[in-house]
Formats: C-alpha cells, structure tokens, sequence
C-alpha cells in the first residue's frame, strides 16, 4: 500500500454499469483498473483537492445554464449532474448498462435535443475540440445513453469551456510584417 492510497473499499462488478471514466481508466492502464475496480484501492483525496478549481467551475456553469437569470451571488445548490443509467446491448447481444452523469440535457423550444459539457482546460484549440467530438468516446457514450433515455436523437453538444489559470504565465506570440524584408516573423 502506498502512502497516497487508502483501504479498499468493495469492488465494482458489471451489474453497476460501466461509466466513461470507468472506460477511460479501462483503456489507459488494465492495471490501474485492475487495482481500482477490483481490488477497490483508491488515492486519498489530496489528489481530489487538485481538481477543485475545475469542479467549482463545472458547478456554476451548471447553475448558469439552468437559472441564466440568476446572479452568481444568488445562486444556491439548486442543480447537480444528471445522472443516467441505460442498458445497450452490444454487437455479441449482450447487455450492459451505461451510466454516467450529462452536465446539463438541453430540450430545446423546436424540440431539438442537445447536450452540454462544461469543461476545465489551461490550454484549448477550438477546432481541435469541435473536430475531435466525432470521435471522443465520453460524448459518444452519453450521445447514446441520452437517445435512448429520451427516444430521439440528439441535435448536437454545446461546450463550455473555462481556461483553467497556469502556475507560470503563457507567452502570447503574434505575426507581424517585419519591415526590413516584408515577411511575416513570429514576435512573442
């Protein structure tokens, strides 16, 4: 047992669901997995205290979103995650059941189905984010769980994105004309 880990609690079977971070954790390392879910070893929650800044954030967009004519300071704990569980039966007929919690599942006035993510990140790309959502398997586990929680298909995703402060300033470089040769330089 490291010191950064505390006694196991009971382990995780298939009759719980698999979730996307259970997935997540499944792909990165089958055995982190492996101590994580079976064997119910978990770190001690100063590593929980890292992620403050973006579940504080994650929260008020949450709140935001579900009462936008609300002052910050007037916002209490009124919202929190939706929370899903689903069966969905894979190619082999077997079934298991997603579970997860959506940010927030958008029923629009048109009847469109949308469903919002609320992101934490020190550095983003927009275009890598909007071309990278056909293919991130967290949006496309709650894209099915939501159709079949709703029987409709799902429009599409709005994406909330906080940019999460640095310990060390980022430098801003920008293209000018440099006058001497007429070429556009790099200047930080």
């Amino acid at each position: 047992k490291r010191p950064d880990q505390v006694a196991p609690s009971p382990m995780w079977t298939l009759d719980k669901g698999i979730s996307f971070s259970l997935l997540s954790r499944f792909i990165n390392c089958r055995e982190r997995f492996r101590l994580y879910s079976v064997e119910g070893v978990r770190e001690t929650s100063s590593s929980k205290e890292q992620m403050d800044f973006g579940t504080y954030f994650h929260e008020l967009l949450e709140l935001h979103a579900k009462y936008p004519n609300i002052s910050p300071a007037g916002i209490s704990r009124k919202a929190q995650e939706q929370e899903f569980a689903v069966p969905y039966t894979l190619p082999n007929g077997r079934t298991v059941k997603l579970v997860g919690k959506s940010d927030e599942i958008i029923s629009a006035k048109d009847g469109t189905l949308w469903v919002q993510e609320n992101k934490t990140k020190e550095k983003f790309n927009e275009y890598k984010i909007e071309s990278s959502i056909p293919f991130d398997l967290q949006t496309l586990m709650y894209c099915i769980a939501i159709e079949k929680l709703f029987k409709k298909p799902v429009t599409g995703f709005v994406y909330n994105v906080i940019r999460k402060p640095t310990h060390k300033p980022s430098k801003v470089k920008e293209k000018v004309l440099d006058p001497k040769t007429e070429k556009m330089i790099t200047k930080s």
